[in-house]
């Protein structure tokens, strides 16, 4: 798929009614989201269905070519669709059990971020989050992870899902005091958010 291509996503209301929206691919790009989220694909959907969770988005011969997962942006808003070969090796695991458990859990610390100069600053941290316990803060500049130059989402995310789990993650941030080494012993997010009730 490519951008320019005609879609439609075929969503459930909160009401129950079938929601059908034709549309076309606008992008096809890499995503990362603030909440240590990232696809090395996605599809930009254009217009977005406002029955979007879980929507299958399909292709003009009626293939199921992704999954609708998220809404983007301020009006008008565009969907983001996850390409459906994201779930076909994992696919029996995510019906059995409503996760892929055949691959470790990525390291998880409860980040919420967003562009600064020079690193990547803290917005917000999980309650529940390691991070937050380690005594990260909003406002801090993430730098370093483990040693490792990061300047954006994407560099800490590959940075961080390198980590092993059973192993403290050292994040350099920066401070208006100056630079400050902090030990986060990172998590399975799915110990505090299951995603089914497998």
């Amino acid at each position: 798929m490519t951008a320019g291509a005609v879609t439609g996503t075929v969503g459930v209301s909160d009401d129950g009614d079938l929601v059908a929206t034709p549309s076309r691919i606008q992008s096809v790009r890499p995503f990362a989201a603030v909440w240590e989220y990232m696809l090395d694909r996605a599809f930009i959907v254009t217009p977005y269905n406002p029955a979007f969770g879980g929507a299958p988005l399909v292709d003009a011969a009626g293939r199921v070519i992704g999954v609708t997962s998220l809404r983007l942006g301020e009006s008008p808003r565009v969907n983001l669709a996850i390409p459906i070969e994201k779930f076909l090796a994992g696919k029996d695991e995510l019906l059995a059990r409503g996760r892929v458990t055949s691959r470790a859990p990525r390291p998880w610390l409860g980040l919420y971020t967003e562009a600064a100069s020079g690193g990547v600053a803290v917005s917000a941290l999980s309650p529940l989050g390691p991070a937050r316990a380690a005594g990260l803060r909003p406002g801090d500049v993430i730098v370093q992870v483990n040693g490792r130059q990061v300047a954006t989402r994407e560099e800490l995310y590959r940075a961080l899902w390198q980590s092993p789990m059973d192993q403290d993650v050292q994040v350099t941030v920066r401070r208006p005091g100056g630079l400050a080494a902090i030990a986060v012993r990172p998590v399975d997010r799915y110990r505090f958010y299951r995603t089914s009730g497998k």
